[in-house]
């Protein structure tokens, strides 16, 4: 998964913050159980970001955006890849997507120039 930013991401805009570490089964089971015991655990980076700059990280990192205390949107260009052979439903994976009927529909080869 990747994200761009589209304008300054400053702290009182909530950036994305990333529990590091936490992408594994076994982490995401604990937290399951026990989230509050993961969350303090756990070491932190948060999303600061200067326009343009990008994010790529491991989808399943455990990870939420924060409050946005600013008068400004937080606008980011999201990106995700999978395998299109795998079965996102099946796998418990939820699209993300704005527009539903939008979900699957293209991949990374779908905007290449010819």
């Amino acid at each position: 998964t990747a994200f761009v930013a589209l304008q300054d991401v400053s702290h009182d805009m909530g950036p994305t913050c990333f529990l590091l570490g936490t992408h594994s089964e076994l982490v995401h089971n604990r937290f399951e159980k026990a989230p509050a015991d993961i969350v303090k655990q756990a070491k932190t980076a948060s999303a600061l970001l200067s326009a343009g700059d990008a994010v790529v990280y491991d989808s399943r990192i455990l990870h939420a955006g924060g409050a946005n205390r600013s008068d400004r949107t937080r606008a980011l260009l999201y990106v995700t890849f999978r395998d299109p052979t795998s079965d996102p439903a099946a796998l418990g994976i939820d699209q993300h997507s704005i527009r539903a009927e939008l979900a699957g529909k293209f991949c990374l080869r779908s905007f290449q120039s010819t």
